[in-house]
């Protein structure tokens, strides 16, 4: 298949889209020049034990910036988990890796998430939109539905190193 690239007048609208959102225009330019579509989706938003100096902090290589995302944290006892329902900030950080792909590899077989899990993965990963030093960011993350989070504890501040 030969590359066809879009119009500059429709690649045009859809950077102002993005800009006017506060969205990150990176991928769209890659993507408007023929490059890998998964760079749409570059970092990954890690908010529990991957945190930088936390426990599975070395299973992550890369560029590291602060970010937070909409939803609630549970508390699990040793590590959270991240619904994606309520109103509240989740703090965390957005990592770029070195890899990409071989670093979710990685993070499926840790998290235990589908699909290398099946349906009943303990967490799911999914994409989701980020606050990066004030630029929006779609990021991979690993979370959990309400249904598995049910009544175990919230975490108020939003934050796994501020939960106490």
């Amino acid at each position: 298949e030969d590359f066809v690239p879009p119009d500059e007048v429709y690649a045009g609208v859809c950077r102002r889209g993005r800009q006017m959102l506060g969205l990150d225009t990176m991928a769209l330019e890659n993507a408007a020049h023929g490059h890998d579509p998964q760079t749409f989706v570059r970092g990954i938003f890690v908010y529990g034990t991957l945190l930088s100096g936390e426990a599975r902090a070395a299973a992550l290589r890369g560029t590291v910036r602060a970010a937070s995302t909409t939803g609630t944290l549970v508390d699990l006892g040793v590590f959270p988990a991240l619904i994606l329902t309520g109103e509240g900030r989740v703090e965390g950080e957005y990592v770029v890796p070195d890899d990409l792909a071989d670093t979710l590899e990685q993070l499926d077989m840790i998290e235990g998430a589908a699909p290398r899990c099946g349906t009943n993965g303990f967490y799911r990963r999914t994409i989701l939109s980020v606050e990066a030093e004030d630029v929006r960011q779609l990021a991979w993350a690993y979370v959990q539905s309400d249904q598995q989070a049910g009544d175990l504890p919230r975490i108020a501040s939003g934050s796994w190193r501020n939960r106490y």
